[in-house]
């Protein structure tokens, strides 16, 4: 049962009620899709081929605005096709919430505007494996408002997420307890980022996230080459 502790959230499903899991890891999925999500600014529009990196260091993270744990980090690679089409991934390994994770996956991102103003859309294929206890394939979109000051890169945007959670629970003390099953969990976050901008070559900002199960705070460094 979730607290109002800090790190109350844990990956392992065992003693979970079947019936219960999907509440269980709602603010965790939450938490999966936001450190998945490309940060704003390398999805926007650019008049110069990019080739860009971003990492995504410290997340803090109210699930369900009751207990607050650290997200993992998480790491975006991006090159530009065109001044409005960019290709790149999204890859992280890290030992999170007492267990291992390995996330990684594409997306591809289409651009209309110019360098000061544009709006966004991307497409993402994710998964997150790792866990003993699931696997979670995340399929999302995202939709953003790009403005570019001189100094300042800001960003409002919306993001979805459509994740299969594929759930193998073994406990070899109770066997009457495992079981397999598959919950679909959507997570729907609003987005708000602001990037203070150095030499046209690096941005460190944040991302604020919210959704019904989530309040999130990235801080992210972005590098352009």
């Amino acid at each position: 049962m979730l607290t109002g502790n800090v790190n109350a959230l844990n990956l392992n499903l065992t003693g979970i009620d079947p019936a219960r899991v999907r509440k269980t890891l709602e603010p965790i999925a939450g938490i999966i899709a936001t450190e998945q999500t490309p940060p704003a600014p390398l999805i926007a529009y650019s008049d110069d081929p990019v080739t860009a990196i971003g990492a995504s260091f410290v997340t803090i993270a109210v699930p369900d605005f009751q207990s607050t744990v650290w997200g993992f980090p998480s790491f975006w690679i991006v090159m530009s096709i065109s001044p409005n089409l960019k290709i790149g991934a999204n890859f992280s390994a890290y030992e999170w919430l007492g267990d291992n994770i390995q996330t990684v996956g594409p997306f591809i991102s289409a651009s209309w505007g110019d360098n000061k103003k544009s709006t966004n859309a991307g497409f993402h294929v994710l998964r997150l494996k790792g866990p003993d206890d699931f696997h979670i394939n995340n399929i999302g979109i995202e939709l953003s408002r790009n403005i570019r000051y001189p100094n300042w890169n800001v960003a409002i945007g919306y993001s979805a997420h459509f994740m299969q959670c594929v759930i193998h629970v073994t406990d070899h003390t109770l066997p009457a307890q495992n079981y397999k099953t598959t919950k679909s969990i959507d997570i729907n976050l609003l987005r708000f980022s602001a990037y203070r901008i150095f030499q046209n070559n690096m941005q460190i900002g944040s991302e604020l996230s919210v959704s019904r199960h989530l309040l999130s705070v990235q801080f992210l460094i972005l590098k352009y080459f």
